[in-house]
């Protein structure tokens, strides 16, 4: 299978180690397909080790320094923004996947610290699919780890799943909304999408939003976003493991509104 990884990062020296733990994961994937990864960044880098695996492709963009410009950009147009805005560096990868969109089987956003892996790939070939056919977005749930309890934690679930459904013998629960932080489509997908008026709409978080994709809930593309789960006891049920990914950092441990939800996610309905 022919991949291509798409990863913006602003270069920052305490981050390097991020992009480094990525990229290895990618050379992972790349024992048994064929992964080319386009690095979008503001700085020439290299990563701490040789990763030969893998076909690196760093694309450069510069985005000028302008005295005072975060005072005033806020009220410019996208049009302009997006030339001295650097959050705007998670956008340019759309030209780039839309003019090459037939040269590759798969393609993924990642934000540029997120640990996706062998494990993550395969569980979305698992269960695509099915969904595509049903009309629903397949989810990943962003988790982190509590390093002084060693327990994981979901990073992004403020709503529990409210109902689960049941396609082709497997359930899934239903997930008002999650953040995973990248996007994985197929060439097929890429192309309808692509082809509507949304894939280089700019929106607001602009770095968020450019990871959602096309399953973010405003765009109505997919009935809603639905995860494997099993259940355990009556109207009980807990997640599929293979649907984390990894937040590298591990930076909202402790926060007041996330990592809240202990990951494997077990909730009741009913």
């Amino acid at each position: 299978m022919n991949i291509a990884v798409h990863i913006a990062f602003f270069y920052l020296e305490n981050r390097l180690k991020y992009m480094t733990q990525i990229l290895g994961n990618l050379s992972e994937i790349a024992a048994e397909h064929d992964v080319s990864v386009y690095v979008y960044t503001n700085k020439t880098f290299s990563p701490n080790q040789s990763f030969d695996r893998i076909k690196l492709k760093p694309i450069y963009v510069n985005f000028p320094k302008i005295p005072f410009a975060k005072k005033f950009q806020r009220f410019l147009p996208h049009s302009i923004k997006k030339y001295i805005d650097p959050y705007y560096l998670t956008w340019i990868h759309r030209k780039v996947v839309k003019d090459m969109i037939d040269d590759y089987d798969v393609q993924i956003y990642l934000e540029d610290d997120i640990g996706f892996t062998i494990e993550t790939l395969q569980y979305w070939l698992t269960y695509k699919s099915i969904c595509i056919e049903n009309g629903y977005n397949l989810g990943f749930l962003r988790v982190e780890l509590d390093e002084r309890s060693g327990r994981w934690y979901c990073t992004d679930i403020t709503e529990l799943p409210d109902r689960v459904i049941e396609l082709g013998g497997r359930l899934f629960a239903y997930f008002p909304g999650v953040y995973s932080a990248f996007w994985i489509y197929d060439r097929e997908e890429l192309k309808r999408f692509a082809a509507t008026g949304r894939w280089v709409e700019h929106r607001e978080p602009i770095r968020a939003a450019a990871a959602v994709g096309w399953h973010g809930r405003d765009l109505g593309m997919y009935k809603g976003t639905i995860v494997p789960v099993n259940k355990v006891e009556e109207n009980t049920y807990v997640v599929s493991n293979e649907s984390r990914v990894h937040h590298l950092p591990n930076n909202y441990i402790g926060h007041h509104l996330f990592c809240r939800e202990e990951f494997p996610l077990r909730f009741k309905i009913g």
